[in-house]
């Protein structure tokens, strides 16, 4: 998942994009919101389980708006719980390294030079009614090589093994207490030994500088552990507010 923008239109002014890929069978979502909120993040999410399956991982950047507060980084935001609540892992890349989310980078490029600039837009309808005839065409029609040179559809046809989310399905006013799952961050530890976990620091031992960790937040036991490959290098203590 990855937004794009913010975008300018004429008449209308600022607007994002928020697109979603299921890289197994590289069907996508594209999506018109007016802002980077929780709320219009969720909606999205929510179409897309509702028509290609709740995924078992949630890959995106460090968007605050993904990860939450960073005045309190053990409560986390509505995106995360929601994620959770739906048993889903989230994992957020690198910071600063958006190569590392690829896959969805790489359709962006797409999304921009084959949708955006060809388009006109007049008002947010008409970026709905293209954004849907967008991802219609797409998943319809465009072949990928990493998928045997079948289309996104045709892929997913295959593969279909993913439970959908209820077409019915509301956001709870508050949900159930989540007492299991993990978050997963990918992280470069540079010389000051520094692991960043929502603007929280944690410090390493000096054998991993210069290299990439996975800190699992691991929700059941409350616990942060630190692995260099399959290798935990540290653990720290961590207690889980979820409200």
């Amino acid at each position: 998942m990855d937004f794009v923008g913010p975008r300018y239109i004429k008449n209308y002014g600022r607007i994002y994009w928020l697109n979603i890929m299921d890289v197994d069978s590289h069907c996508v979502e594209v999506n018109p919101v007016k802002g980077k909120a929780a709320e219009h993040v969720i909606a999205c999410l929510i179409r897309f389980w509702q028509g290609f399956g709740i995924p078992d991982y949630l890959q995106m950047d460090n968007e605050l708006s993904f990860r939450g507060s960073n005045g309190y980084p053990h409560s986390f935001g509505e995106i995360i719980k929601f994620a959770l609540s739906q048993r889903v892992t989230v994992i957020f890349i690198p910071q600063r390294e958006p190569w590392r989310n690829g896959v969805i980078e790489k359709f962006n490029d797409t999304f921009d030079k084959k949708f955006f600039r060809k388009k006109i837009f007049t008002d947010y309808e008409s970026m709905l009614t293209g954004a849907k005839e967008f991802e219609d065409f797409h998943n319809k029609y465009y072949h990928y090589q990493a998928i045997g040179n079948k289309t996104p559809l045709d892929e997913f046809s295959r593969i279909s093994y993913k439970p959908l989310l209820a077409k019915n399905y509301e956001l709870p006013k508050q949900y159930p207490p989540i007492d299991e799952g993990e978050i997963i961050l990918v992280r470069f530890i540079r010389s000051d030994r520094k692991l960043d976990v929502f603007g929280e620091l944690f410090e390493l031992p000096k054998e991993v500088v210069y290299s990439y960790v996975r800190a699992i937040i691991c929700i059941k036991i409350h616990q942060l552990l630190v692995y260099q490959d399959d290798t935990v290098v540290a653990s720290f203590r961590y207690m889980i507010t979820m409200k």
